[in-house]
């Protein structure tokens, strides 16, 4: 059963009504087709692809789904760059058998947040030089980043919870995978869904781009639940990426290095 997505406007609050919509009617500036997971590719953005880095701590599903995107013109973007905070995952092996360059930075190696942090993005500059991303991605990535100024904006992360509104009990430090599900089931919620939000220095706390509902069913368990959310995400990623992009059009001004 497809879910349902919703916008926001404009990227700040909660979503707003649910309705059949993934980013609005034919014409919108980010060309994200109509209705719930439909999969019909949007038209092709004008310019050279965005240039995308994703961090991740895990398996890389979600990096795949956005290769995927991108290899079936829904997604004009290219991935630069891959960083792990843990060496030997599945992840970086997606990013290899990709061309995507990538490197592993371990928090352990760093005395605190802010120094991790600057270490992550020298990583990612350091793949594409003398370019810089358009847009970091967080996929999976479970370490806590320090946002500078000139950054606010250009990340994104995926939460597989509704937010703000499941905030209270499926969201914040630790939560991830089957806890967040776990704790949507304790609550007794009727829906739960994917979030696509803008990061900034709490957890999970940043400006909503765009969500997608799916409804929570008798008998679901943490793993069915999971399994319905992350067919969700992988709708949601792609078309919140391409909303973000064309509602910020300065997100592509670090071409050189600027």
């Amino acid at each position: 059963m497809a879910g349902t997505m919703t916008d926001d406007a404009p990227l700040a609050g909660p979503a707003g009504p649910a309705g059949p919509r993934s980013g609005g009617a034919p014409g919108d500036p980010d060309g994200s087709p109509r209705g719930a997971g439909a999969d019909r590719p949007c038209p092709p953005a004008p310019g050279p692809p965005a240039l995308l880095a994703v961090l991740l701590s895990g398996t890389g599903r979600t990096l795949e789904n956005l290769l995927a995107a991108i290899a079936a013109g829904d997604l004009h973007a290219r991935v630069g760059a891959v960083v792990s905070s843990v060496p030997d995952v599945r992840g970086l092996a997606v990013a290899a058998a990709a061309g995507v360059p990538s490197a592993v930075v371990r928090r352990r190696d760093h005395p605190d947040d802010a120094a991790y942090s600057a270490a992550v993005y020298a990583a990612l500059d350091a793949a594409v030089a003398p370019a810089r991303p358009d847009l970091i991605l967080l996929a999976g990535f479970l370490r806590k980043l320090v946002v500078p100024d000139d950054l606010l904006g250009r990340i994104l992360n995926i939460h597989p919870a509704l937010l703000p509104e499941a905030a209270a009990v499926a969201a914040g430090r630790g939560y991830y995978g089957e806890r967040v599900h776990a704790a949507v089931l304790a609550s007794g919620a009727a829906e739960s869904g994917a979030t696509v939000h803008v990061v900034d220095n709490g957890y999970d706390t940043g400006p909503v781009v765009l969500q997608e509902r799916v409804p929570v069913l008798p008998g679901d368990t943490p793993a069915t639940l999971g399994a319905r959310v992350f067919a969700a995400e992988c709708r949601l990623y792609p078309a919140a990426i391409r909303r973000h992009l064309a509602t910020r059009p300065d997100l592509r001004d670090r071409r050189s290095g600027a």
